[in-house]
């Protein structure tokens, strides 16, 4: 364990021959882990500072979705997986005087749900919520399917052939449905944005537990920072308290407000983890919608 200010950091990239790779906080490495609602609207980059040749090496003859990367980061006795998802490629290059970097470009999903095929019939009786759990199932990789009880439930009367892509069905659904689907690793989930469910964490921020900086107020709802936690996840609820905040208007100077007017609780829209072992950056920043939540 690291005493870089306590932080934790665990990378493990997997590859389809069972070996694997393992890099802890005692290397040099940085990462930006962005979620949204969508698999096509995440995105992560992990760069590791001077690896060995034989793990470059292994790592950029890799096919994309050939290997497994799992993200642990956070503080000693608190830290938990801030990223898995598959490897789409990687590079191996000098950076400065000395340094060889490997750079790894990464994808939330296991593998390419793009190529997922499904051709069957479900039968009369089956509710749009056994549908949604059917199609999930089809990415072979899943082992847990989240979906929210607030996305209205329906029953078919009729026989529901299905063939072609199983993302273009989930998206056909999506739509009928009004609700928000994505991989995150191993899991599927499917979720009504802005609607508070029974997996829905609201995550207290404040001076006292890792607010960074002030926040900021936005058209939407607010900008906030803080150290790198975990456990927020698109769609959580943050719960704001800071004594003073900044107004973001295009560019107008930022002003210092005490009206707290980016305080409050908002739907985590957006969740980026920007991280460096040997460096100041680690920390959590949420894009907060506000809504109406219901207590």
């Amino acid at each position: 364990m690291s005493k870089f200010w306590g932080r934790y950091c665990n990378l493990k990239i997997k590859f389809s021959d069972d070996q694997e790779i393992t890099y802890n906080e005692n290397m040099k490495i940085t990462f930006r882990i962005m979620k949204r609602g969508s698999v096509n609207s995440s995105s992560a980059k992990i760069t590791v500072y001077n690896p060995s040749i034989a793990d470059a090496d292994k790592v950029l003859i890799a096919k994309s979705g050939e290997a497994v990367i799992i993200l642990d980061a956070g503080y000693k006795n608190n830290f938990g997986n801030i990223f898995t998802g598959s490897l789409m490629n990687g590079n191996y290059t000098k950076q400065g005087a000395v340094d060889m970097v490997m750079e790894l470009y990464t994808r939330p999903s296991i593998k390419n749900e793009n190529k997922t095929l499904i051709n069957t019939t479900f039968n009369r009786g089956i509710t749009n919520k056994d549908y949604i759990k059917q199609l999930a199932l089809q990415f072979n990789w899943i082992k847990k399917v989240e979906i929210d009880e607030n996305i209205a439930t329906e029953t078919f009367n009729y026989d529901k052939p299905v063939s072609g892509k199983v993302k273009d069905c989930l998206d056909a659904m999506k739509d009928q449905y009004d609700f928000d689907w994505y991989l995150e690793g191993y899991k599927f989930i499917a979720l009504k944005t802005g609607t508070k469910g029974k997996n829905t964490v609201t995550h207290k921020i404040n001076e006292e537990n890792g607010l960074l900086g002030i926040p900021i107020k936005t058209d939407q709802g607010t900008t906030v920072k803080t150290f790198i936690n975990h456990r927020i996840r698109f769609n959580d609820i943050i719960d704001v308290d800071c004594k003073y905040s900044t107004l973001s208007m295009g560019t107008l100077d930022r002003k210092y407000l005490t009206n707290k007017s980016a305080n409050g609780q908002f739907y985590a829209l957006k969740v980026t983890h920007v991280g460096d072992t040997r460096g100041n950056e680690w920390s959590t920043e949420v894009q907060g919608w506000r809504s109406k939540i219901s207590k």
